[in-house]
């Protein structure tokens, strides 16, 4: 069986790039990539760059423009920080983005179980999964949320502790509720949990019950299911 590689790549990545490559495509509540480790994941990162200068546009003159104007105003304000924070990392601005949030999550009076779960993401981003494993975890310390839960088993799978991940991505699951995009969101990373241990048949099925798969951010759904039903 081959190998398979961490990666998190971003939902809204394009779906011929995403068909064409033999890594799983997990995903977080917010869906953004990993730092690319390895030749092939640098020409999809390289292709979804291309597109950045007309969404950092489209972005820099509205949403991004008013959040840094509100952060400015008030950077110990842990709300304005954490919008600011979002828009950052949605335009890969992911240095200025940890440079806003660091304070709040290093802050145990200002480390919001938000504030700790965008941090988390950022971290797995960039690659740094020991961090997002602790943040992930003092979040879910806080509520015990299937957000937190989610992040939590990612980081652990992204580390190769797949076992450990799947039972958090169980947990998740069974802490949903009506949420569909996150029952989705947390079923295509279990589904990748199981595909790293060799259980491809068990990862299959799971990925066939995705409700709305059709429809679910841009073919990452289906393009595991491919790579599963071809391993």
């Amino acid at each position: 069986m081959a190998t398979i590689k961490p990666l998190l790549l971003s939902t809204a990545l394009i779906v011929s790039l995403a068909a064409c490559t033999s890594t799983p495509f997990r995903e977080l509540n917010s869906g953004d990539p990993v730092k690319s480790t390895t030749d092939k994941e640098q020409i999809l990162n390289s292709a979804r760059q291309a597109s950045l200068g007309k969404k950092y546009e489209q972005v820099r003159n509205g949403d991004l423009s008013s959040a840094e104007d509100a952060y400015r105003n008030s950077p110990s304000d842990p709300y304005a920080a954490l919008s600011y924070a979002k828009l950052l990392r949605s335009v890969d601005m992911y240095e200025q983005a940890d440079l806003v949030l660091k304070p709040f999550a290093d802050n145990p009076a200002q480390a919001s179980e938000a504030v700790l779960l965008e941090y988390a993401k950022l971290k797995l981003i960039t690659g740094d999964f020991d961090s997002a494993q602790m943040l992930a975890q003092e979040a879910n310390f806080m509520t015990d949320s299937p957000e937190s839960l989610m992040l939590l088993g990612v980081a652990l799978d992204t580390q190769g502790h797949h076992e450990a991940a799947e039972t958090h991505f169980r947990q998740a699951l069974a802490n949903v509720g009506m949420d569909i995009k996150m029952k989705n969101k947390i079923m295509n990373n279990l589904a990748i949990s199981l595909l790293s241990q060799g259980r491809r048949n068990e990862s299959v099925v799971v990925l066939s019950q995705i409700q709305d798969a059709a429809s679910s951010d841009n073919g990452v759904v289906q393009a595991n299911r491919q790579l599963a039903e071809n391993l």
